[in-house]
């Protein structure tokens, strides 16, 4: 036990273990090798402590012992250094090595032979490592030297072709030059002015007063002593002479300037291109000029007889300026050449009008069979019968040349004409044109001679043929026409549909199909094939003639459509062929190409209907043209006519495709727009019987009867069809909004208690359809209407809340369909193909577009709890409406208006903002941004927006009301024409347009709005004034004119709607 109490190991002695074996060394007792420093090899780190350097304070040396052992140090340094010159002590420093000597540092200042072959292999490893990028480094470093040339030149290179340029600069020039004035803006010395005396004033009023009489001593002082007498009566007034001096200077400055309209003669627009166009030569370009001289001498002198020679010796004189050398040469050329009509064609162009005449007389002389000698003869004469002589003349040498009779037919008059045509047929007898323009020109006897004449002398040209169907075919109308005006056909037969008109056709459609007949047998003898290009376009220009010739276009349109086309490709080539002839305007062609493929496919129900339609279309065209062109008589019997051919093609159509719908409503719509509305509802019923389950059969019979006022008819056809249909949810909407009208219309009346009824069978109605329709938007709405107006808005309140929660399905398939075109943010378009007959107006708006959906739900809720002053709750109602469709942008205008409403202007912009954000490319809600921003911020505004939606007509229209506003008519009213251009199917365009041009345009203007409102075929879906003017039920059975004219109104009004 050691002193401290505790066990103490018993440990064996040193270099011994217990059991006797050899002991392990203790290196604690060990003295530790010299730099040892514990931990070391563990990343410890040595220290030192102020024991370890010493006292920081030197003990005091003795002073004298110091400097008495100075020298022998030195000594002994110095004798080292005699006896060795490699010392090894560590105070010696070598100039070149440095402190680094030691065993292996040698002698100092000492290379030997391995430390140069050392440094010779370390040279080439570095000559051979920097050849191997030299290539690419001085690549790159060239092209940077060349990037930063052209970034930033030098001013030497910029001017050195300048400078090149100033060894031509003369003497003159250089003394010339002005001297550099003193520009400098800094350390102007400032001018001082000291007040002049009053007798510099006086002598200098004195030297610039007016003097009306001269003074007679002063004056014989100048003139040298006259006499006074003389010039005593003598008066000037000097400063009138030296102004008039000055007038007279102005006028003669004025006279050599060009003073008409305040313009010098320099133009000050076009003198740089007037000083471009002065050539200044060099030596080079006149050195070239010498040699290219010396070698069209040469060209010249060698070959005489080479016309191209002399031209471009000629040219080459012109173009140096030596115009007269130039004449001169071809001159020369013209008596060495004389046979080459190039050659005197430019002696022409190279002298004067008159001595250029002289020159192509002489040229014609020599060469009498030239053409373009003649042609530029009569071209010098001014007046017509000089060319015509020139012309004339010409034939007399060359009879056969066609441009020489064209120039010469160009100048006559309809007699000459027809008698140069027949000459030139007879020199020409090949050239189609002039055959064919004899004709035209003569009678038809005279004119069915030529074309036989000009088919026997040129059998394979198809033009002749297409003239002869076409001279026939005017023929037989012209004839068939003169015996129904004298009396072969009354208005009686035109009534009874024994028009003459299908004699007329049909007996034109079998001369122009015989003679198309005889061309294909003639053409196909001489080895000419059909060209279907070239006679779809033939068949177009007779359309498009002046008179048309329809029955030519038919017979040719059935010769060449099915050529080369395969039968698996027909209806496809035919369909493509018959809508390209179709929007290019040539409807005849494309009936016709229409008529040719329903031979081939007679069951096919989509060709029988664009046949239809374009039918109907061309009919409607052709009733509008005559009804601006002739009476009432004439209209009545071609728009029977017309109307007549229309409904024979639908007859002939249900005959083949007895099931399709759309054949069904074209052909009531044809009788509609003929008149004949009892005709149309006959067509219906038929057509319920042959589709019974056909909705759209029965929509259109509905909206016949609701037209002509027939209410109980039309509500007998609704119950029918709710009866008979299975999926009849349409028809429930437009049940209930029949029933709308109904009952407003009872409401009117004295009698309250037949209003009431009317309400409750309304009511009534829409439980019953709820039942069967629990997630229709439309119905929930009607029916939270109906009880608003009955005065009971808590059970509406709660029929909207209901309403919300039945349609959330339906919203959310909505939100997703908003999400998928947000990216256009374009409103859906409808198909209103068969708008006359499908659905009244009020009625489509009603079942389709905004009000079908839920928003309309949540903004009307909103309004109740406004209405009854719960604005907590009107916001809280728009907000849970946004939260579920997020992407409505009518559900943002909403709440914004709140807002507005409430005068909390920053609140509204930035939820205004907030909605911009989520829908950035609304142009519904950018025209609300606009509508509310400040006047001095509008321009701003609306370039955001227009850079967002630069088509959107909402954006455009409010930019449009922008400049009414700031009196800018015409910019106005250039926007709202766009803005119905970009978004035609928008009603409230259309209003605001109309109504700025009510206050400010005149009534041509207006009528011009009107005009093109009413002849858009799709009448506006859109807008919100129009929808809710629209869907009104005193509006029901208005025109779209009178709709126009109220939602005008109300844009002038300019007050902020209702939010729902």
């Amino acid at each position: 036990m050691d002193p401290t109490g505790r066990m103490r190991r018993n440990a064996p002695g040193r270099g011994a273990t217990a059991s006797g074996s050899v002991a392990r060394p203790d290196f604690n007792a060990m003295k530790p090798p010299p730099g040892y420093v514990p931990g070391v090899g563990r990343g410890a780190a040595g220290f030192m402590t102020r024991s370890d350097l010493g006292p920081a304070v030197p003990q005091a040396m003795d002073l004298d012992a110091l400097q008495a052992n100075q020298p022998s140090r030195r000594k002994e340094y110095e004798d080292a250094d005699d006896e060795d010159d490699t010392p090894e002590g560590p105070g010696v420093f070598d100039r070149f090595m440095g402190n680094d000597t030691g065993a292996l540092a040698g002698r100092p200042g000492e290379f030997d032979e391995d430390d140069r072959e050392a440094d010779a292999v370390w040279k080439q490893i570095d000559e051979k490592m920097d050849e191997r990028r030299k290539s690419r480094r001085e690549a790159k470093m060239k092209e940077e030297m060349q990037k930063q040339r052209m970034e930033k030149p030098q001013i030497a290179t910029m001017f050195r072709d300048l400078k090149r340029q100033l060894a031509d600069v003369p003497a003159e020039a250089w003394d010339a030059i002005p001297d550099v004035g003193d520009y400098t803006v800094k350390k102007q010395k400032l001018e001082k002015f000291a007040p002049p005396p009053d007798t510099l004033l006086a002598r200098a009023a004195a030297e610039k007063a007016s003097l009306a009489q001269l003074d007679p001593a002063v004056l014989k002082a100048t003139v040298g002593g006259r006499e006074e007498g003389e010039s005593a009566s003598a008066s000037a007034d000097l400063t009138s002479v030296a102004e008039g001096r000055g007038t007279v200077l102005s006028l003669q400055l004025d006279r050599a300037s060009d003073n008409v309209s305040g313009q010098t003669v320099v133009d000050p627009k076009g003198y740089l291109t007037d000083l471009q166009g002065i050539k200044l030569r060099s030596d080079a370009d006149v050195a070239d000029l010498k040699k290219a001289r010396l070698l069209l001498k040469s060209i010249v002198a060698t070959n005489p007889g080479h016309g191209p020679g002399w031209i471009a010796a000629a040219r080459l004189e012109e173009v140096a300026g030596k115009v007269s050398a130039a004449r001169n040469l071809i001159k020369k050329g013209c008596e060495a050449c004389p046979q080459n009509e190039d050659v005197w064609l430019e002696a022409a162009r190279l002298s004067q009008p008159a001595d250029a005449a002289l020159i192509l007389a002489r040229g014609v002389t020599t060469i009498p069979r030239s053409v373009q000698l003649w042609m530029r003869a009569a071209s010098l004469e001014k007046e017509d019968a000089a060319k015509a002589r020139v012309l004339r003349k010409a034939l007399e040498h060359i009879p056969e040349s066609v441009s020489l009779w064209k120039s010469l037919i160009e100048l006559a008059d309809q007699d000459d004409a027809r008698v140069l045509l027949s000459r030139a047929v007879e020199c020409c007898p090949r050239h189609v044109d002039m055959w064919l323009a004899l004709a035209r020109l003569q009678g038809y006897d005279d004119a069915r001679k030529t074309l036989n004449r000009a088919r026997a002398a040129i059998p394979t040209e198809p033009g002749v043929w297409f003239a002869a169907a076409r001279l026939e075919e005017a023929n037989i109308r012209s004839a068939l026409q003169g015996e129904r005006e004298a009396g072969a056909a009354n208005e009686a037969s035109v009534v009874c549909n024994e028009s003459p008109h299908e004699s007329i056709d049909a007996q034109a459609d079998v001369s122009a199909s015989k003679i198309i007949r005889r061309a294909i047998a003639s053409l196909g003898k001489h080895g000419v094939e059909v060209d279907r290009e070239r006679w779809l376009r033939e068949a177009v220009s007779c359309e498009k003639a002046q008179p048309p010739s329809p029955s030519t276009c038919r017979a040719l349109v059935r010769a060449c459509i099915g050529v080369g086309v395969d039968q698996a490709d027909a209806r496809r080539t035919f369909l493509a062929d018959a809508e390209d002839q179709a929007k290019s305007g040539a409807r005849l062609t494309a009936m016709a190409i229409f008529d040719h493929s329903l031979e081939l496919f007679p069951t096919d129900s989509d060709l029988w209907i664009k046949a239809a339609h374009l039918r109907v279309l061309q009919a409607e065209d052709t009733q509008r043209q005559l009804e601006n062109a002739i009476g009432k008589k004439e209209l009545l019997v071609e728009a029977k006519k017309h109307w007549a051919e229309v409904n024979g093609f639908l007859e002939r159509a249900l005959k083949n495709c007895p099931q399709s719908t759309g054949l069904w409503l074209l052909a009531a719509t044809a009788k509609k727009k003929e008149g004949d509305m009892i005709g149309a509802g006959q067509v219906l019923e038929c057509a319920m019987n042959a589709t019974p389950k056909s909705q759209d059969i029965f929509l259109a019979a509905f909206a016949l009867e609701f037209d002509q006022g027939r209410d109980e008819k039309a509500s007998e056809i609704l119950a029918k069809a709710r009866d008979s249909l299975e999926d009849v949810r349409i028809i429930w909407e437009v049940s209930a909004a029949f029933q709308r009208i109904k009952t407003s219309a009872q409401m009117l009346t004295d009698d309250m208690d037949s209003g009431h009824r009317a309400r409750e069978s309304e009511l009534a109605l829409l439980h019953e359809a709820l039942q069967k329709y629990p997630s229709d938007p439309l119905l929930h709405r009607m029916k939270a209407e109906l009880l608003v107006l009955s005065s009971r808005a808590v059970e509406a309140k709660e029929a909207l809340r209901v309403g919300i929660k039945q349609c959330a399905k339906v919203a959310a398939g909505e939100e997703i369909e908003a999400q998928e075109s947000e990216e256009n943010m374009k409103e859906k378009d409808f198909d209103y193909t068969q708008k006359d007959l499908h659905l009244p107006h009020h009625f489509f708006l009603a079942c389709h577009g905004y009000w079908a959906s839920t928003a309309p739900l949540w903004v009307y809720l909103a309004d109740l709890e406004w209405d009854t002053g719960s604005l907590t709750r009107a916001r809280a109602a728009l907000e849970q409406g946004r939260k579920a469709r997020p992407y409505c942008p009518e559900l943002w205008v909403a709440a914004v208006r709140l807002e507005h409403q409430q005068g909390k202007s920053a609140d509204a912009e930035a939820l205004m903002a907030l909605a911009l954000k989520v829908m950035p490319k609304s142009g519904v809600l950018w025209a609300e941004a606009l509508n509310n921003t400040p006047r001095v911020q509008r321009k701003s505004k609306a370039a955001d927006a227009l850079g967002k939606c630069p088509d959107d007509g909402n954006i455009i229209a409010a930019v449009a009301c922008f400049f009414a506003l700031e009196r800018k008519d015409e910019k106005a009213r250039t926007w709202f024409k766009r803005a119905a251009t970009s978004s035609p199917r928008n009603g409230d365009i259309w209003a605001q347009w109309l109504s700025f041009e009510e206050r400010r345009g005149q009534q041509e203007q207006i009528n011009d709005v009107q005009t093109a409102f009413m002849e858009q075929r799709t009448p506006p879906i859109q807008g919100e004034h129009w929808v809710r003017n629209a869907i009104k039920p005193e509006n029901a059975r208005c025109q779209l004119s009178t709709l126009l004219q109220q939602t005008a109104q109300a844009c002038a009004s300019q007050k902020l709607p209702r939010l729902g």
